[in-house]
C-alpha cells in the first residue's frame, strides 16, 4: 500500500514539474478560419493569409495556376501566386 502512495506521490510531482495546459491549449486549431482552406479565385498580392500545414499551395486547373503559401513581410504567411497569373479587377 505503502509503495502504490510513493508512486502516486512521485507521479503528481512529475506532472507538477512538467507543467498542465491550459483550456486553451488543449481546444487546437480554429478550423473555421479562412486559412485553412483555398480561396475561390486566385488572391492579388499577398492580401490571403494561409496556415501552410494546412494548405502549402492551392490549385486552379482552369487558369493552369499553382499559388504558395509562403512566408511574408512580418513573419506571417500568406498565399502568393506569381504575379504575371493573379486576378485582376
Amino acid at each position: 500500500m505503502m509503495r502504490v502512495v510513493l508512486l502516486v506521490a512521485a507521479a503528481l510531482v512529475a506532472l507538477g514539474a512538467a507543467g498542465c495546459r491550459s483550456d486553451e491549449q488543449l481546444a487546437g486549431a480554429d478550423l473555421s478560419s479562412q486559412a485553412y482552406y483555398c480561396p475561390a479565385n486566385p488572391p492579388r498580392g499577398d492580401e490571403f493569409t494561409c496556415e501552410p500545414t494546412a494548405i502549402p499551395y492551392c490549385t486552379y486547373p482552369d487558369l493552369e495556376l499553382t499559388c504558395s503559401c509562403v512566408t511574408v513581410a512580418g513573419g506571417r504567411h500568406a498565399l502568393v501566386c506569381p504575379a504575371d497569373m493573379a486576378a485582376t479587377d
